[in-house]
């Protein structure tokens, strides 16, 4: 039996360095634990971009800057790091990460494999409202799985888990476990106006997802601290 598991934790928000640390502390702990899968949640490095959502799209200029400082390269030292944390951890990792590339940033998925090999990155095919602000959009070929020792994996990104096409596609792949990466939920709730990024429709909608996929989700999203607000 292959024991997997989500991460429920917060990153250091916009922090790249600090937050790479964490993520090599979670996957050492997830080896002691002889977890071989971990789930990250969506841009868990360097945290997800809230301000966007909070602030008029001028206002949030200086921190989309320190956000775009704060993203990492699939090349960088930040991966590298963590890399090298799942090969002496012998775990399995789907990162959730803001990835630099040219003149944008993206979001982005990362699977790296027990021996700290990158088997897969991906980017969010089409980003959602104000979240344009800041990301670029990926290519259509970035719907895609990897086989590996204990199941075909794939990963999806916030409400692109919800795009019937998109579904169709990794159903297509013969996807056995699907990781879902959401952001934080936590500054939504119990506000009825904005059901849509509540927790309850994305437990929802992974469970939906399961069901018509025929598949097991992974939901991995990170928490929102009172020190982080």
């Amino acid at each position: 039996m292959t024991k997997i598991a989500a991460v429920q934790a917060a990153p250091e928000w916009l922090d790249a360095k600090k937050t790479t640390d964490k993520t090599i502390a979670l996957i050492e702990e997830a080896g002691r634990q002889d977890i071989r899968f971990l789930g990250f949640g969506e841009s868990w490095l360097p945290g997800y971009p809230h301000m966007i959502f909070l602030h008029p799209p001028m206002e949030t200029m200086p921190m989309v800057q320190k956000y775009r400082q704060n993203a990492i390269r699939v090349d960088g030292p930040e991966m590298k790091a963590i890399q090298e944390a799942c090969e002496r951890a012998n775990v399995w990792v789907m990162l959730g990460f803001a990835e630099r590339d040219k003149g944008s940033i993206y979001a982005a998925q990362a699977l790296i494999d027990d021996h700290g090999v990158l088997r897969m990155t991906r980017r969010k095919l089409r980003p959602t409202h104000m979240e344009r602000t800041v990301w670029g959009e990926g290519p259509a070929t970035d719907i895609k799985v990897t086989e590996t020792p204990f199941a075909t994996v794939g990963g999806l990104i916030c409400f692109e888990n919800v795009q019937p096409i998109m579904r169709h596609g990794m159903f297509a792949l013969g996807e056995q476990l699907h990781v879902a990466c959401w952001p934080s939920f936590g500054l939504f709730k119990g506000l009825r106006k904005t059901y849509a990024f509540s927790s309850e429709a994305n437990l929802n909608e992974c469970s939906s997802y399961a069901l018509q996929g025929q598949c097991f989700v992974l939901a991995a999203n990170s928490i929102i601290r009172p020190e982080d607000i």
